[in-house]
């Protein structure tokens, strides 16, 4: 999978949790200020991803930067496929 398709999917599963059309997001690098994340959006959001893409966040890896620099979290998902 491209590095845009699974942007594309990162997108997709944020808009079907936060009931939100995508595409005006797209270019936003901090999902949590996008999306408007409370720290529960932010592990429900955390566990789709887990599961849209079927790998496991290792706690090591989570923190601050995680979803305020989208490319930090697509680069982790493709170390991960």
């Amino acid at each position: 999978m491209e590095r845009n398709e699974i942007k594309e999917k990162v997108f997709e599963v944020a808009g079907k949790l936060f009931g939100q059309d995508t595409a005006e997001f797209l270019d936003k690098e901090n999902l949590v200020d996008a999306f408007s994340m409370t720290s529960i959006d932010v592990l429900e959001f955390l566990l789709a991803i887990e599961t849209e893409f079927d790998f496991e966040f290792d706690d090591e890896y989570l923190d601050e930067t995680t979803l305020q620099d989208i490319n930090v979290l697509l680069d982790y998902i493709e170390e991960q496929m």
